[in-house]
């Protein structure tokens, strides 16, 4: 399952991975309707005013504010699963600890996830997110693999 909530992203997800589902929304901590900043670059879209600030001090522009539909993971997988996958990627620009602790690990106990967990402070110094690590390790996950940028964990069945 793919989701994408940009609609010229999305567009393009549809054509080039047309055995894929994909989705319209963004993944929060609700289901409902969300802001979210057009940022310059896109990469940087976000639901997070907060993250959209952040990168505002780091130099670059809140292009425009959209209103987007919106849910939480345990309905995505919930509606889109016969059980739950066994790989899990979170990149959702400023909320992936948000997404993460609303996940219902106990229901949902997938093999592999991985979590982008390098943020940027406001000295525009990069730096891991050891709360996203902590919280992992607390839900007996182990860091397998750490790509800079993303922190790919195990689930410890020990």
């Amino acid at each position: 399952v793919l989701i994408e909530p940009d609609i010229k992203i999305f567009k393009k997800l549809k054509r080039k991975r047309s055995k894929d589902k994909s989705l319209k929304l963004g993944v929060a901590e609700h289901n409902g309707d969300s802001v979210m900043y057009i940022m310059e670059p896109s990469t940087l879209n976000t639901c997070s005013f907060k993250e959209a600030k952040s990168y505002e001090k780091l130099g670059h522009k809140i292009i425009r504010k959209r209103k987007i539909k919106t849910k939480n993971i345990n309905s995505i997988i919930n509606e889109n699963f016969e059980t739950y996958p066994n790989f899990l990627s979170i990149d959702v620009e400023g909320l992936d600890y948000e997404v993460i602790t609303s996940l219902d690990l106990e229901k949902y106990k997938i093999d592999i996830i991985c979590i982008e967990t390098l943020t940027y402070t406001e000295n525009k110094k990069a730096e891991k997110n050891r709360k996203i690590i902590e919280y992992m390790e607390s839900r007996k996950y182990k860091v397998y693999a750490d790509t800079y940028i993303n922190t790919i964990f195990i689930k410890s069945y020990l």
